[in-house]
């Protein structure tokens, strides 16, 4: 073998002159002054890179700029390369992505180099998209696709070494908070309720008054107030129902907002509490009186973050795609996500003023709200979270969940498991 490896050391030492690569050293007009010098070139550049890097060290612990620091350096590696070929430029095209997406504002200009890139490294080299000839004209006659990516890196190196780095307000990686914990309940306090509501049944007015008034009875030295987020209803939440519900439970308040999903009913109804304990739950109040009795309870016992986690009663009782939907759910947050409460979609929560915080962080939409507040109060420094688990009250009917809910909530999952 050792004369097939003397071959292969001499390959590696003359294949510069071998044929014409398509790095930053081979980019026409310059490289007749760039090849030669083509070594110390490249050790000088990471020797920058690093000094950079070094000297910009409180900017460690934040991560979009280790993930800018990481795109960049995936940027030098084929830019500053030997022997790079069209195709390697998909290793920078994913180091630039990396950066991209890691930016709290990303400007009219990033987002011309975006595409740019996008088109020059990953459909020009591609002769089926892009024909032969122009594909020459572009890469061997302009070396556009070189000096275009050689430009981007060039300003990702500015952004992120010479300009603040701040995170994103709505990234779901924002780093660890530190919050202050709740206090225990004391006699007279408040607790909201919150209950999104989106095309409701027709009798949800009279089986949600009894289910407060359920509740009410457990704690005669508190107040319970009730707030109904209207999530855009067309059908069983009009006027009359607005009059009705008011007339049948006096004190509650009802919020309307546009359509635009569970998440956005949830942080809506939120924002109007000004109670220091919160719940929220369902329309139809789901779980058994006990088992929100014990959500109340640890919330009233300071706890932040309380997570109604569902029993096998509970399960036997979805309907087939929604039964898919939470093991499924729960699978993905145990191995892509890697957190200890993996059962994130129950339907009650319990918050603290601090966790409530948290909560206006998150941004997805749809049902895979909650998985986000998880993840964001997982790793919020100072809060307290404990797990309940919960079942069904008798005679509760599951509705059911299209595929087009699984498709839209896998999007949303992915969107979390990236942010993290």
């Amino acid at each position: 073998m050792i004369p097939y490896y003397g071959e292969w050391l001499n390959a590696l030492a003359v294949h510069q002159s071998d044929q014409t690569y398509e790095s930053l050293f081979y980019a026409q007009p310059l490289a007749e002054w760039l090849l030669p010098n083509f070594r110390v070139l490249q050790i000088g550049s990471l020797a920058v890179l690093a000094l950079l890097f070094l000297v910009s060290r409180r900017k460690w612990d934040t991560a979009a700029f280790r993930a800018q620091a990481l795109g960049i350096l995936m940027g030098w590696v084929v830019l500053f390369s030997d022997s790079s070929e069209k195709h390697t430029y998909i290793i920078a095209l994913a180091g630039f992505m990396l950066w991209y997406w890691s930016r709290p504002v990303r400007t009219r200009t990033d987002k011309a180099l975006f595409w740019g890139n996008f088109v020059l490294l990953g459909l020009v080299p591609i002769d089926l998209i892009c024909p032969v000839p122009v594909m020459r004209f572009i890469t061997q006659t302009l070396w556009l696709h070189v000096w275009f990516f050689c430009f981007t890196w060039s300003r990702m190196v500015w952004l992120t070494f010479f300009c603040p780095v701040a995170e994103s307000p709505d990234s779901f990686a924002a780093g660890a908070e530190t919050v202050d914990s709740s206090r225990p309940a004391r006699s007279g306090d408040t607790l909201d309720i919150v209950c999104p509501c989106y095309n409701p049944n027709a009798d949800f007015i009279s089986h949600l008054a009894c289910s407060l008034a359920e509740l009410r009875g457990f704690y005669p030295d508190k107040r319970l107030h009730l707030i109904v987020a209207n999530d855009g209803s067309s059908r069983n939440f009009g006027k009359e129902e607005h009059d009705q519900l008011l007339r049948t439970i006096p004190d509650a308040e009802i919020v309307d907002i546009p359509h635009g999903g569970k998440g956005a009913a949830i942080r809506a109804g939120l924002a109007r509490s000004q109670a220091p304990f919160a719940i929220y739950t369902d329309i139809d109040m789901p779980y058994a009186k006990e088992s929100m009795r014990q959500v109340i309870d640890r919330v009233f016992d300071g706890c932040d973050v309380v997570i109604a986690v569902r029993n096998a009663s509970y399960h036997s009782k979805l309907p087939p795609m929604r039964k898919l939907m939470s093991h499924g759910s729960r699978m993905l947050n145990r191995f892509f996500l890697n957190t200890r409460y993996t059962d994130t979609q129950g339907g009650l929560k319990g918050l603290s003023p601090a966790a409530r915080n948290v909560m206006r962080r998150t941004r997805i939409p749809d049902f895979l709200f909650d998985t986000e507040f998880i993840m964001l109060a997982e790793r919020s420094k100072g809060l307290r979270i404990e797990e309940v688990e919960t079942t069904l009250r008798e005679g509760v009917v599951m509705s059911k969940m299209s595929g087009d809910v699984l498709v839209r909530e896998l999007k949303n999952f992915f969107r979390i498991a990236f942010g993290v």
